[in-house]
């Protein structure tokens, strides 16, 4: 099972890779560089920045739904 120390490591690193555009090499140093100041206001953002990417995802999946009704019935024509 994965702890919460764990997921909490996973947020940090999609947030670095999905959203800052590190590399996997490019997340692991920098957070093995970062402050104790730094990792606390982080976890506190990801949760935040988490939120936020997931409403993101749902929107984008609704508009290329959209965008795959309009093929379908261009398709049908």
């Amino acid at each position: 099972m994965f702890t919460p120390k764990d997921i909490e490591n996973f947020n940090k690193i999609y947030h670095l890779v999905k959203t800052n555009g590190y590399t996997l090499e490019g997340a692991k140093k920098a957070l093995k560089s970062k402050q104790t100041v730094n990792d606390s206001k982080e976890s506190t953002n990801s949760s935040q920045q988490l939120t936020e990417a997931l409403e993101n995802n749902d929107s984008l999946v609704q508009k290329l739904e959209e965008i795959k009704q309009k093929l379908i019935r261009l398709k049908n024509q």
